[in-house]
């Protein structure tokens, strides 16, 4: 018996062009809900992604060409959904009682700080206001190379959380026989698209096995001392700094393969893929020769295996990530980077071949993406050069020069005199 689609008997009506609200429509369709467009895509919201990503966000919707002037076939059509999307404060849909009415702004509509921000402010300045175009908010201050993204990471997050708020609306409909007007942010998107990376789950009454495994800690069984030592060498040496990536994050890190190029594999954050992986690479039985164990990570009982459980791949015990390293490196040079990425593509496993700065480049997906872009007839970063869409500028801060021989010398300037660098 098969199972039901859970959003099967659900229409959502998509009458905004925001790609965020796009998203949220594509992610119950491809859960069974029908989803109609009645939004004009003759617009720049829609012109600016190319066909082939237009026809992604419109898979498994229903296209209306309704006629212009006759509004009242679009406004039965609103009338008919569970679901509404708009952009901003549209006041197409006239939510009844029973609707769910999602509405895409760039931040809360009366927000006293950034209220005043037109709801189809573009991704680059709301990634600008974030601190995706500079350092993630974070990572300049930690002796490492600045990060830059031209993802649209305030909208995806933002996309994927007014799924979330719209089914569970759906589900407290069921209860109240209510619906609801919810307001997605993009710029709330992309701070939780930050604020993700470091969320841990903690508090004085919470069990010890259900607090969150901390990411960056020196692991047990490594003496702080001895962690120095590796950490001054791994920041000068690009070799010892991947040495030492593939023992704290030995599911997680770039391997090299038989050809040379290196291989990341992605089963860090997940049980059951991490126990797809060392199945596909038919280890599963050297790995439990290291001690390692597969069991879930959510019943009292298991806590005693927490530094050596598959389902917490980020807690691994110092000694057993290094041994788990050793046992993915010889066992990733046994086939090509390629033969490898095609293999975790077809079970389903989030991977990629590590290209150089100059092959990421000229790659034919990062063209497609517009993360370059021809200028003068010479291919450039894309999106940073369009400064015309981050208008309007945020206010800026007066710059004040920080002393000190290292990053972490400045921050400490930086903490002390509570001023903006």
């Amino acid at each position: 018996q098969t199972m039901s689609i859970p959003f099967a008997k659900v229409r959502i009506v998509e009458c905004g062009t925001q790609l965020a609200g796009r998203l949220t429509a594509r992610l119950f369709a491809d859960q069974g809900a029908e989803v109609v467009i009645v939004a004009n895509h003759d617009c720049k919201a829609v012109k600016e992604f190319n066909a082939e990503t237009n026809a992604y966000l419109n898979r498994g919707k229903i296209k209306l060409d309704l006629p212009e002037g006759d509004g009242k076939p679009k406004s039965d059509m609103i009338k008919s959904a569970d679901i509404v999307i708009v952009d901003g404060e549209s006041a197409e849909c006239q939510r009844s009682d029973k609707q769910i009415l999602l509405r895409v702004c760039a931040a809360l509509i009366g927000d006293q700080v950034y209220g005043y921000l037109p709801h189809d402010c573009d991704d680059d300045f709301l990634n600008g206001l974030v601190g995706f175009y500079t350092d993630m908010a974070q990572e300049s201050f930690l002796d490492r190379k600045v990060i830059y993204t031209p993802l649209r990471l305030c909208s995806v997050y933002c996309g994927v959380t007014g799924a979330v708020a719209c089914a569970a609306a759906l589900v407290d409909r069921e209860r109240s026989q209510l619906g609801r007007e919810i307001q997605a942010s993009r710029l709330a998107g992309g701070i939780a698209a930050i604020g993700a990376l470091s969320l841990t789950i903690e508090g004085p009454s919470l069990p010890k096995y259900l607090i969150s495994a901390p990411i960056s800690y020196v692991r047990k069984g490594l003496d702080m001392k001895d962690f120095e030592v590796i950490r001054k060498e791994a920041v000068h040496n690009p070799l010892k700094q991947l040495w030492l990536e593939q023992r704290l994050v030995p599911l997680g890190a770039p391997y090299p393969c038989s050809d040379g190029r290196l291989f990341l594999p992605m089963a860090t954050f997940n049980r059951g893929i991490a126990r797809r992986l060392v199945d596909l690479l038919g280890i599963w039985s050297k790995v439990q020769e290291l001690g390692i164990v597969d069991c879930t990570a959510y019943e009292a009982a298991n806590d005693k295996y927490r530094f050596h459980n598959l389902a917490l791949p980020l807690n691994f015990a110092w000694q057993t990530g290094c041994s788990l390293a050793e046992l993915l490196e010889a066992t990733f040079k046994q086939k090509t980077a390629a033969e490898w990425e095609a293999l975790c593509c077809d079970h389903k496993i989030a991977c990629a071949t590590v290209l150089s700065f100059q092959e990421w480049f000229e790659d034919e997906e990062t063209r497609k993406a517009k993360i370059v872009a021809q200028v003068e007839e010479q291919w450039q970063i894309g999106r940073s050069v369009w400064l015309e869409t981050a208008k309007p500028y945020p206010p800026l801060v007066q710059a004040k020069e920080l002393q000190g021989a290292d990053a972490s010398a400045m921050l400490a300037e930086l903490l002390r005199s509570k001023v903006a660098p």
